[in-house]
């Protein structure tokens, strides 16, 4: 059987979690089942590198900040143009070029995949019209975790939402490691308590939470270095309040790092206080690196750590509850080895990228297998739901993102 092309499309290949998934399908797809390009609308970035190094064709479309009505009709004719026997689009921006072309008159009919990987939307009126398009003219809904699929259940008409969560390739946290060596390279003493947070500085990932969390340890008399691995628009603010804390020394900015990998695997612990996620990857890896986590008790989280035994979950925007669970593993070190353990298996066995992209490609096959063209264009079979871990557009839960309304 000949292989067939999918056109990834992604805002960007740079920091993110949808980026980051990109790139990790484009290395471990089964190039005899499906040959992956890559559109973007901006060029270069993190992951960029790597696609191109596993043999995947990138193009950008040079969007920069232009939201014409021209870059519209040329975004969506460089996707028709593409040759793709299916375009699959990550992220709303990008999704609404791929939505254009699809609805554009005449021409082949190409199936056309969305993934939601987050449980919020904000903007104007006209960003929440565009996004509905892109939603209704999309062949088959995808989301990378339940709490996403239960966000786009309301805009969904009632379709089928599949659950396909986000691949990781675990030799990249197993095999040969000298902790030791690489903490002392960062400052870290071998037997110094020691926790991590890796994600972009915005705000709905609460940093500020973690920064006054280790306050709070600190002002108990406690040995505790915390590292912030990433960057983002809020780092400076977030250093000043370090500062202001009394914690400057203590709470260690590393900005965007290569080797998170390596950095889990130094800690002791991963503190995670965002309000708002999808299927975070940060805590997936820290899960995979074997650390005890700590973090906000949201849905996208429970779905990486679903048993009680595997996390210690606080409420979102409780700085004290947070810093109690670093205290209690700092006091308990053989409770932080089980809950570490307990989230190594579960992640293993769950987001293991291989297992993943074998799912994502016998979703394809089956959307082509159920494509019926006519003239004029007729929408794709529709599709049953994967199980476990689907939702039904016409079911959405009852729960928001932080347990609120949807």
């Amino acid at each position: 059987m000949t292989a067939r092309r999918v056109l990834f499309l992604v805002n960007t290949l740079g920091h993110g979690g949808f980026e980051r998934d990109v790139a990790a399908l484009c290395g471990h797809l089964d190039r005899s089942r499906w040959v992956p390009e890559v559109i973007t609308l901006a060029a270069g970035g993190v992951h960029e590198c790597d696609v191109v190094a596993s043999g995947v064709r990138v193009r950008s479309l040079d969007r920069g900040m232009a939201t014409s009505p021209s870059f519209a009709v040329r975004a969506a004719s460089a996707i028709r143009r593409s040759g793709a026997d299916l375009w699959h689009a990550f992220l709303p921006a990008i999704g609404f070029y791929a939505a254009l072309a699809r609805a554009w008159p005449g021409g082949a009919h190409v199936p056309f995949v969305y993934t939601q990987g987050t449980t919020s939307f904000g903007g104007a009126r006209w960003k929440r019209l565009a996004f509905r398009f892109t939603v209704g003219q999309a062949d088959l809904l995808t989301a990378n975790s339940q709490a996403a699929g239960d966000f786009l259940a309301p805009w969904s008409a009632g379709r089928p939402i599949r659950v396909l969560p986000n691949g990781h390739d675990l030799r990249r946290f197993e095999g040969p490691f000298d902790r030791g060596v690489y903490r002392r390279s960062l400052g870290v003493g071998p037997a110094d308590p020691l926790a991590i947070f890796v994600g972009r500085l915005v705000p709905s990932k609460r940093v500020e939470d973690l920064v006054d969390a280790v306050a709070r340890v600190c002002r108990t008399g406690a040995e505790l270095a915390c590292w912030v691995v990433g960057d983002g628009p809020e780092r400076e603010r977030l250093e000043r309040r370090a500062g202001e804390q009394a914690v400057g020394d203590r709470v260690r900015f590393l900005g965007a790092r290569q080797d998170v990998p390596e950095l889990l695997r130094c800690a002791d612990m991963f503190v995670f206080p965002s309000a708002i996620e999808g299927l975070p990857n940060a805590v997936i890896e820290a899960a995979l690196a074997g650390l005890p986590v700590v973090a906000a008790d949201i849905p996208g989280v429970r779905e990486v750590l679903p048993a009680p035994e595997d996390a210690l979950l606080v409420p979102v925007g409780r700085p004290a509850d947070l810093a109690g669970a670093v205290m209690r593993l700092l006091a308990d070190p053989a409770l932080g080895r089980r809950l570490g353990d307990g989230a190594r298996r579960g992640a293993a066995d769950r987001f293991e990228i291989g297992r993943v992209c074998a799912a994502v490609c016998d979703c394809y096959d089956e959307l082509i297998a159920g494509a019926r063209t006519q003239s004029g264009g007729r929408r794709v079979a529709a599709l049953s739901p994967l199980t476990p871990g689907a939702v039904r557009g016409d079911r959405p839960s009852r729960r928001g993102a932080c347990g609120g309304a949807a």
